[in-house]
């Protein structure tokens, strides 16, 4: 979430940083001027003020919200202030995740639970939860993944937390829709749409537009997928939401990629890369370079295709995301099967079915027996083709 406006973010940093200097020191005795316990309360106001400032700028500055994140562990910690602790760890699991660094994510949220189960803090344990199925999800262990979404959905349906419950609903509509379970994916859809109406929750409304359009895309309603995505659009720009801009400008580009106007796809994800790279979101900016790469494939402009494929398949190696990793396999399958080179295209598409197969991406797969075929046939071994 944005602020409201310029100057209230000057009037919160300078109270920051009034309140920071006067807790620098090594203890919180009072003196013959200064109340000890009330600049103990200050010290939470702070951390709580700065884990605050972290989730409200993640979105638009990785960098000043780790930093925020940082001093309030910090302060929380001198303080000895769970909640804060917690929300701190919890925020810089947040920023790992973001940024593709998963593995450091997950050690991050642990820690974090492992303070909120001793203040039993189930709103906490749930948050934490949820996102590390987030983790699992990215890397493509979408079983497990939907393990924590419901461990994270039994807590906030404990505590009545009706905005966690439709974010944990919509994450497990997510994992759905990778498996290519469309129906069940709208279903979860429809559960967390109906609670982000209950609270008001524009920003979870924003992104349910968004995932929306991704599912009326993979079932060619095209012009239904438009719709959502312009809405989600115009939306988060109002809110002043970069990463949900950054999403519905990408989703237009694939929108428009199905309906062949090329110019306008590549306009609009030349568009979110730049709002990606701001953002250092390398899953974003790879499968924008993924899609770009597709634009210069259906223009038979083969060479720089491939150059786009392979930067995006660098990025995703280095987050070890195995769906997109399989993606991008494909896609240079299909480049190399459209310059000729059938046996190693086919190669290709051996290590990407293996890996679709391990993380039971069906959509991916369906795609790589599809495209097994063709290679085959080009060979004109038929009962390969066949088979």
């Amino acid at each position: 979430m944005a602020f409201n406006t310029f100057q209230n973010k000057i009037i919160r940093l300078f109270f920051l940083t009034i309140t920071v200097s006067l807790i620098s020191g090594s203890s919180f005795c009072q003196d013959d001027n200064i109340d000890g316990s009330l600049i103990f309360q200050e010290t939470l106001k702070t951390a709580d003020s700065l884990n605050r400032l972290c989730s409200e700028t993640w979105d638009s500055d990785r960098k000043l919200a780790m930093y925020y994140a940082e001093q309030a562990l910090e302060i929380s910690e001198t303080a000895d202030y769970d909640i804060g602790k917690g929300t701190a760890l919890k925020n810089i699991g947040n920023i790992n995740l973001f940024t593709g660094k998963y593995n450091e994510a997950i050690v991050f949220y642990e820690k974090a639970i492992e303070i909120f189960k001793k203040s039993r803090n189930e709103k906490g344990i749930a948050g934490c939860n949820n996102n590390i199925g987030m983790v699992l999800e990215r890397k493509g262990d979408y079983e497990t993944a939907i393990k924590f979404y419901e461990k994270s959905l039994d807590y906030e349906i404990l505590v009545n937390n009706a905005d966690g419950a439709a974010v944990t609903y919509e994450n497990m509509g997510n994992v759905y829709y990778y498996l290519g379970n469309y129906s069940q994916c709208l279903d979860y859809f429809n559960k967390a749409a109906t609670y982000f109406d209950k609270v008001g929750n524009t920003e979870g409304r924003i992104k349910l537009l968004i995932n929306l359009g991704a599912v009326y895309e993979e079932m060619n309603m095209i012009d239904h997928a438009i719709s959502k995505n312009e809405n989600a659009l115009t939306e988060s720009r109002k809110a002043g939401n970069k990463y949900l801009e950054a999403s519905a400008l990408h989703n237009l580009g694939s929108n428009y990629f199905e309906t062949g106007d090329l110019n306008i796809s590549l306009n609009y994800l030349q568009t979110t890369l730049v709002i990606r790279d701001e953002l250092d979101d390398k899953k974003g900016i790879a499968a924008a370079l993924k899609m770009i790469g597709r634009i210069y494939n259906e223009r038979e402009n083969y060479n720089l295709a491939i150059d786009y494929y392979f930067q995006a398949l660098k990025i995703s190696e280095e987050m070890e995301d195995k769906r997109a990793i399989a993606e991008t396999f494909t896609l240079i399958g299909e480049n190399l099967e459209k310059k000729g080179q059938h046996d190693q295209a086919i190669e290709f598409f051996r290590q990407s079915l293996h890996l679709a197969t391990e993380i039971n991406a069906r959509a991916e797969m369906s795609n790589n027996y599809q495209q097994f075929v063709l290679a085959f046939a080009s060979l004109k071994e038929i009962d390969s083709a066949s088979k």
